[in-house]
């Protein structure tokens, strides 16, 4: 396997903002939606523990929310480009990451709706 920081004498990568800033404001408008959903559906604990993404091995999910019975859970996954859900009855959905309204994201296919 590749080593990055071996590759680029074990500085980071330049990042070149224009090219991706767009990407990154989607992605961060998804990211709040996504928090504030949480913010909702999980019981409050101290300093806003049930708030937050994990790193997955695919980019950040949340953990299971009880949502209408059932406990869906979401996941950025930053290599497909795609926010994908899940539920515990195996059912798999998602939308691509483009640039769609929010409408859109929040009714899109995902699971148990």
């Amino acid at each position: 396997m590749r080593d990055p920081a071996r590759a680029t004498g074990g500085r980071w990568p330049e990042l070149d903002w224009h090219a991706w800033k767009d990407t990154a404001t989607t992605s961060h408008m998804w990211m709040q939606i996504v928090g504030k959903t949480r913010f909702v559906l999980t019981p409050l604990q101290n300093h806003w523990w049930n708030v937050p993404l994990y790193v997955s091995a695919r980019g950040l999910a949340t953990s299971a929310m009880p949502w209408r019975g059932g406990v869906p859970e979401v996941e950025f996954r930053f290599p497909g480009a795609c926010v994908a859900s899940s539920d515990e009855f195996g059912g798999d959905g998602g939308v691509s990451a483009e640039s769609i309204v929010c409408c859109r994201f929040l009714c899109g296919d995902m699971p148990g709706r």
